[in-house]
């Protein structure tokens, strides 16, 4: 299956931040297995109670244990078109986790998620991958992402790179540190059934509940977050929803003043 989603990104230059997937509206499900998943969040009151938003893991150990060793390297760009090589593959771009006929899938597979600064993200389950560039320089970020969109977190599933590009050919290509805090590609369209939300995030160099915790606000409402994992959005309300994440230190100062802002459209 050769597909791939084209996805929206705000403009800022190297801090890539999330996109929202165009997808047909083929949104990737949850598994209710994760109804009653552990809380995550604190909040000043219980949000279960009164329907107000609240937030729970999505745990996907097993998915990240069968490819935790998955790598990726060497970027390179020809004809409009990214391509890399894997370490320890273990995997096939275009495979699902588990049995495909569990109720949360997306129908991509396992994929390459590719952010490039002031121009979009795309996802592709193929290589390698149509991006057409005009000639410049552009931050790029590729991770490996699963088929329930949440990222690979091992040190390698990821690569970072400031290449120039100069009559459509790459003439140069130097790695750089990943962005801060990013968000998967297609996060602002990720629904279950009952119109939960998905929400992963990707993080340079930072230890949840040691040396930094993530403030998320879902319509306002705020929640402490102090472990890296998915993370489920519940009741969210119909139509238009703001979550902002902020990222904090231990002593509770910003890291960043711009919080990274998604936008889920619940249908």
């Amino acid at each position: 299956m050769k597909r791939y989603i084209l996805c929206l990104t705000i403009p800022l230059l190297f801090n890539l931040y999330a996109c929202s997937e165009k997808s047909n509206g083929n949104a990737a499900k949850i598994s209710e297995k994760n109804q009653d998943s552990q809380v995550l969040a604190t909040s000043e009151a219980s949000s279960e109670q009164n329907s107000e938003p609240s937030i729970r893991i999505y745990d996907d150990q097993a998915s990240a244990q069968a490819f935790k060793n998955v790598g990726l390297t060497n970027i390179t760009y020809k004809d409009g078109k990214f391509d890399f090589i894997f370490l320890n593959e273990g995997m096939d771009l275009g495979q699902f986790d588990g049995d495909p006929s569990e109720s949360m899938q997306n129908p991509i597979g396992h994929h390459i998620e590719i952010h490039v600064s002031g121009v979009g993200c795309k996802e592709a389950n193929y290589t390698p991958i149509d991006f057409t560039l005009e000639d410049g320089t552009y931050d790029i970020l590729a991770l490996v992402s699963t088929s329930k969109n949440i990222f690979l977190k091992g040190p390698r599933s990821q690569v970072a790179a400031r290449i120039e590009l100069k009559n459509g050919k790459m003439i140069s290509a130097n790695l750089i540190p990943i962005p801060l805090m990013i968000a998967n590609c297609g996060a602002e369209t990720t629904f279950d059934e009952e119109g939960n939300g998905l929400l992963d995030l990707y993080f340079r160099n930072i230890t949840l509940g040691i040396s930094h915790v993530i403030q998320v606000k879902v319509n306002g409402k705020s929640f402490a977050v102090n472990k890296w994992k998915p993370l489920l959005l519940r009741n969210l309300k119909k139509g238009e929803n703001v979550v902002e994440v902020y990222l904090r230190d231990h002593a509770g100062q910003l890291v960043k003043r711009d919080p990274l802002t998604l936008i889920y459209n619940k249908p």
